[in-house]
């Protein structure tokens, strides 16, 4: 019910934030789904969504800000089951599964390893995604319409290295599937949680573009993304991350360096 408060004040807030601020994923809360605990959804779910994610074989989930994923393991038969349910979902911009190669790991952005699992759902409302394609030089209006861009985008993804034969699947008719395009792929987002691994990350200058709590995404000036923090931030670097705002370009490490916690500058 926590989730379904939040994304209500998110949905509330959206025109309202876009006037103060340079990016709408400047805004952020993220947190897990622990698996065998009921989520219940918010408004702007597909209706039936939350019998398909409730599903007994979900090993983790979480959600940031509007988008939420889940990570399943089972079998072929469980994952016809799942696509099934899944096809039948009104609402839904466009029914598809995406198949990865490798093996799939059910991790939040926060967590340094995660466990096992054969495909997971990943959704959020059009008018989020929409919302994040623009830059703080957009108009009200502009952003006012994202906002208000209808439907639901929810896809599942497969990857093909796992226990699962994909000939085995019985995929209903109305489900595109979909390769991963990996020609040329960026290696997975670097994490740094440490105020030792800040020290160390390599130099770059780098801004803003999510806020998640307690994690934080940045982005460089030639495009590569890494994340800062975890739910067990020190007081230190949740002070740092809170100080930094979405849209100026800072120099890593450089800028950690140079911080004073509040303790620190009230014994000068």
């Amino acid at each position: 019910m926590v989730k379904k408060f939040v994304q209500r004040m998110i949905s509330m807030t959206l025109v309202v934030g876009v006037c103060v601020m340079a990016t709408v994923n400047a805004f952020g809360l993220g947190a897990d789904y622990p698996a065998g605990q009921r989520v219940y959804g918010s408004d702007a779910w597909p209706k039936g969504m939350d019998r398909l994610v409730n599903a007994t074989n979900r090993v983790h989930g979480f959600f940031v800000n509007a988008e939420d994923v889940f990570f399943f393991a089972g079998t072929a038969t469980n994952l016809s089951a799942f696509l099934l349910e899944y096809s039948q979902l009104q609402g839904v911009e466009k029914h598809c599964l995406i198949l990865h190669p490798g093996r799939g790991e059910a991790k939040s952005p926060w967590d340094k390893t995660g466990q096992p699992c054969d495909w997971k759902l990943d959704g959020c409302p059009k008018s989020w995604r929409t919302l994040g394609t623009l830059s703080g030089t957009n108009s009200v209006e502009q952003m006012q319409k994202a906002a208000s861009d209808p439907g639901y985008l929810l896809e599942v993804h497969l990857w093909t290295d796992s226990r699962i034969e994909l000939d085995q699947v019985a995929i209903p008719k109305n489900i595109t599937v979909e390769k991963e395009v990996l020609t040329n792929a960026a290696p997975p987002e670097p994490s740094y949680e440490t105020a030792e691994q800040i020290k160390s990350m390599p130099p770059c200058k780098a801004r803003l573009i999510q806020d998640a709590t307690c994690v934080f995404l940045f982005e460089t000036d030639y495009g590569r993304k890494f994340w800062i923090g975890s739910p067990g931030n020190t007081d230190e670097l949740l002070q740092f991350l809170r100080s930094l705002k979405a849209g100026p370009y800072y120099k890593f490490p450089d800028v950690f360096l140079e911080f004073k916690p509040v303790k620190e500058k009230e014994a000068q």
